[in-house]
């Protein structure tokens, strides 16, 4: 958990590898009025590689907007595998 200057609590609520991705899901999650972050061990401008979880990027939101924001993800998901089962 990571806490912010006002006092929030960032929670994680999705995980993944690039930060291209990650950008993608945090505009997905504003655009419904979730404010998120991204957080690394790593910058992977410096060392873009991935092995054994090093490079992984947490998403994070404020524990107030976790459940929101999982369900959103969740949803997101669910649209994903329908349009591939379409094609």
């Amino acid at each position: 958990m990571a806490e912010e200057a006002s006092g929030d609590v960032f929670v994680p609520v999705h995980s993944c590898w690039r930060d291209g991705e990650a950008e993608v899901i945090l505009s997905f999650l504003a655009a419904h009025g979730i404010r998120g972050r991204a957080n690394s061990d790593i910058a992977h401008t410096v060392l873009p590689i991935i092995t054994d979880g090093l490079g992984e990027v947490q998403i994070l939101v404020p524990r107030s907007s976790e459940e929101a924001a999982r369900a959103f993800l969740e949803e997101r998901a669910s649209e994903g595998t329908e349009e591939k089962q379409e094609a």
